[in-house]
């Protein structure tokens, strides 16, 4: 497995800011709504292929593309919603390390 390049002090503190700037996102007053709104459209997705596979209709069996374009827009869109964390869990991660490096 190949090393992860070594960061130069401006890169590394760029990313730092990055991740920062990402986490705070999740504390944002407006997070929530967004985080609703998701939830709403992504719930909406599989009660329509949901109502579509029991009740049929012209879309019956729905075809190989919609269903692989509903996995791909759900699968982003959660990703999407955990990028704070995952940037807070960066941030703390790094944050350990350097108290490491410098003790």
């Amino acid at each position: 497995m190949p090393r992860p390049k070594r960061l130069t002090e401006v890169e590394r503190r760029d990313l730092l800011v990055r991740r920062g700037e990402l986490a705070a996102l999740g504390r944002h007053p407006a997070w929530d709504v967004f985080v609703a709104s998701v939830e709403e459209r992504i719930l909406e997705m599989e009660r329509q292929t949901l109502a579509i596979t029991l009740h049929g209709g012209e879309e019956t069996p729905i075809p190989t593309d919609r269903i692989l374009y509903m996995r791909g827009y759900i699968a982003g869109m959660r990703w999407a919603l955990g990028v704070p964390s995952l940037a807070q869990t960066q941030l703390e991660r790094d944050t350990t390390r350097q108290q490491g490096v410098a003790a």
